[in-house]
């Protein structure tokens, strides 16, 4: 599969590819389990959704100031790339943001945004990188994978340390297999930063494309990595490295339980604060994104699909 790599120079690979990352590298330019909702507490709970790890915390964005600052980061970075162009609400959002499956996770140090991830869970509408290339996609789906696509990840280099994106990674891949029963991570990358993903990572490449119009025409490279086999996988590779080499370790065992329980609180306060009123609010007031007749009719659907999920109804 991916061709090895000097595995000592995993912790170099890692601080010159995340402290350089004005990289934009998740987009290249630059149902969720019904278990889960039916958990939730109607009432205010206390919030304990932030999981802390090495100064940095790491949380489930619920609330529309948490949103703001995750996509006008991702626009900050994206803009100075030349992957987007110049909007009026200086935020990078899509349809996508605004559906019920959809995770935006959030990493501060000292109260300062270190970095953002997406994390958009597949369904009927589909996924952002369907405009890329919806025939792999779809043999994955049609295999009974379920795919969830990440999205969105920016980094401050001001404020971000070199594993400030392997923790939102490590986040998302807790909340994937952990609460949405996802199977695989899709990602499209630059193809500068293919190899990182690929060596480092063991992302598999699905398709490369020249132009990709989502990104204002940047080349672009769709990567998929197996969740499934990761474990064992990372074991193989990484198992016994010492410090942040071992990213098994990282991954896998290291903060396993506050990551649990900041996720649970996460599910929660992110339903109470951000239900389908407040980000209907949110998107028609902060941007665009649903006054397109047929995305709206979009984000009502997948709604009324999740509601009716969530109350087993």
């Amino acid at each position: 599969m991916c061709q090895d790599i000097d595995k000592s120079n995993n912790q170099a690979k890692l601080e010159e590819h995340h402290l350089s990352s004005d990289q934009c590298s998740t987009d290249p330019r630059c149902h969720p389990v019904a278990a889960i909702n039916r958990q939730a507490s109607s009432n205010a709970i206390e919030v304990k959704h932030r999981s802390s790890s090495c100064g940095e915390q790491t949380w489930i964005a619920s609330t529309r100031d948490d949103l703001a600052e995750c996509y006008r980061l991702v626009y900050k970075i994206y803009l100075d790339c030349g992957y987007t162009d110049l909007k009026p609400e200086q935020m990078r959002v899509n349809l996508w943001n605004a559906l019920p499956g959809t995770f935006t996770l959030i990493a501060k140090k000292a109260d300062k945004l270190a970095g953002t991830l997406t994390c958009v869970m597949d369904s009927e509408a589909g996924l952002p990188a369907d405009g890329f290339c919806s025939e792999e996609l779809q043999k994955l789906r049609e295999s009974g994978r379920r795919l969830c696509e990440l999205s969105g990840l920016a980094v401050d280099r001001k404020h971000a340390n070199a594993t400030t994106v392997l923790r939102l990674f490590r986040y998302a891949l807790t909340l994937t297999t952990g609460f949405m029963e996802g199977t695989d991570f899709i990602i499209t990358v630059h193809p500068k930063h293919a190899p990182f993903y690929e060596d480092l990572l063991l992302f598999e490449k699905l398709k490369a494309k020249q132009q990709y119009a989502h990104v204002e025409g940047a080349p672009a490279v769709l990567l998929r990595l197996n969740l499934e086999t990761l474990r064992d996988r990372y074991y193989e590779k990484y198992a016994g490295l010492r410090g942040r080499k071992d990213l098994h370790h990282f991954y896998f065992v290291e903060d396993q339980d506050s990551i649990l329980q900041s996720i649970r609180n996460g599910l929660q306060e992110r339903q109470r604060q951000l239900n389908e009123q407040s980000l209907e609010r949110f998107f028609f007031s902060e941007s665009q994104v649903l006054t397109n007749e047929d995305a709206f009719r979009t984000f009502r659907t997948q709604w009324d699909s999740w509601n009716h999920s969530s109350t087993g109804s």
